[in-house]
């Protein structure tokens, strides 16, 4: 095991140089004193450095733990959820299919529930600038206010859509 380098510290005093010349013992127990300071300084950079390469390590096998279980374990979850989308649009489809808009089962029921309204913007630089906010971004909730009342009113730009989504019960 290689011993560690020798640091020295360097020490600064806060008055300036004494006045009257310092004798042979206060010179002795002054740098005894400054040896001890130095020491122990070292000895607390030496802590330091030991604790800077201990975080250094956790985070090492912080970075390790997530590639080997939580990445797996998110794309699982991606996987699922792409599976459950699909699966729910099959549904649908068949729903559409079959012009139904709830289905019975045993011990489960399908239905399809209407959402909201929402506002599709199309080409955001056809809007009037009554319907923009302060960022070049649509105001839906102007528009879609606006078309409710309105039906044969017409923004260029935009349309109404409704989307379906499968209700379980």
């Amino acid at each position: 095991m290689a011993l560690p380098p020798r640091l020295f510290a360097v020490v600064s005093y806060a008055s300036p140089a004494l006045l009257r010349k310092p004798n042979v013992v206060e010179i002795r127990a002054h740098a005894a004193q400054e040896g001890k300071t130095k020491k122990a300084i070292d000895r607390a950079n030496a802590v330091l450095d030991r604790l800077e390469q201990r975080v250094a390590d956790y985070d090492a096998q912080i970075r390790l733990v997530c590639e080997q279980y939580l990445e797996p374990l998110q794309q699982r979850r991606a996987c699922a959820e792409h599976r459950l989308d699909r699966l729910k649009d099959q549904i649908l489809a068949k729903l559409s299919e079959a012009n139904l808009e709830r289905a019975d089962g045993f011990c489960r029921e399908f239905q399809a529930v209407s959402c909201p309204k929402a506002v599709q913007v199309d080409n955001l630089s056809l809007l009037p600038n009554e319907y923009l906010r302060h960022k070049p971004e649509a105001d839906k909730v102007a528009i879609k206010c606006a078309l409710e009342r309105d039906q044969d009113l017409v923004i260029p730009g935009v349309h109404l859509t409704q989307k379906v989504r499968l209700a379980r019960k």
